[in-house]
């Protein structure tokens, strides 16, 4: 699979450039923020993306293998800021909209691979899960002249996703401050409506009011790395 290919790509790009010098090498941490985008295409899953925007500790143990650490939020962009239906049984009308909001944790294993002068190849894989296992689903019940809250939380297993990632990177230096600006492309599974899957209200599945999951989903990224 996809999955196994680049996995194993960044495997050998780490043993060939990285571990043999690791013994020698003086370790370095770095602050990295990153911006980009999540979608997903085909059938109806035009709508199915999100922006997000993440912070990251990392730990190098020399200059081409690190891990890090940080946090991210996603935010459903403008086609699909909110997650909203309805539906009517009997003299009861259902409505609900909800915002896509999540905050996950996040964890990469990051080689940067030089290449020309100061350009090179970065890859990363990365997994996220929600520390907060629960999401809620704002809904109300009208039905003759009444409304009744019908609010309910949802477990959502911690929501765990990976995604690979590839994309240049550029070194640079000032006042005796190190930088690199990255710009990429990934691909790997996340859904943002995975929490809302699963979820009923009184009895009704919301599922056909959430866009059809294809397998994968695309990452488009730029971000800045402070050493």
């Amino acid at each position: 699979s996809i999955y196994k290919i680049t996995l194993t790509a960044i495997i050998m790009a780490a043993l060939f450039t990285g571990l043999p010098k690791f013994a020698f090498a003086q370790k370095q941490e770095s602050l990295d923020a990153e911006i980009g985008f999540y979608y997903k295409n085909g059938g109806n899953d035009y709508g199915n993306g999100a922006l997000y925007a993440q912070v990251l500790y990392t730990w190098w143990f020399n200059k081409y293998i690190g891990c890090s650490a940080g946090a991210m939020v996603l935010k459903g962009h403008q086609l699909t800021s909110n997650f909203s239906g309805s539906w009517t049984d009997g003299d009861k009308f259902y409505s609900f909209n909800n915002p896509i909001l999540h905050v996950n944790a996040v964890g990469e294993f990051r080689v940067a691979v030089p290449l020309v002068w100061k350009f090179g190849l970065a890859l990363n894989a990365r997994f996220m899960f929600s520390p907060m296992p629960l999401d809620k689903i704002s809904a109300q019940m009208y039905q003759g002249g009444l409304v009744k809250d019908k609010s309910t939380y949802i477990y959502t297993k911690f929501n765990l996703n990976g995604i690979i990632n590839a994309g240049l990177y550029f070194d640079f230096r000032r006042n005796n401050i190190g930088a690199r600006i990255s710009l990429g492309y990934g691909i790997g599974s996340y859904d943002v409506y995975n929490t809302f899957r699963h979820a009923t209200i009184d009895g009704h599945s919301l599922t056909e009011h959430i866009p059809t999951s294809s397998r994968y989903i695309h990452n488009v990224f730029l971000s800045l790395t402070i050493f």
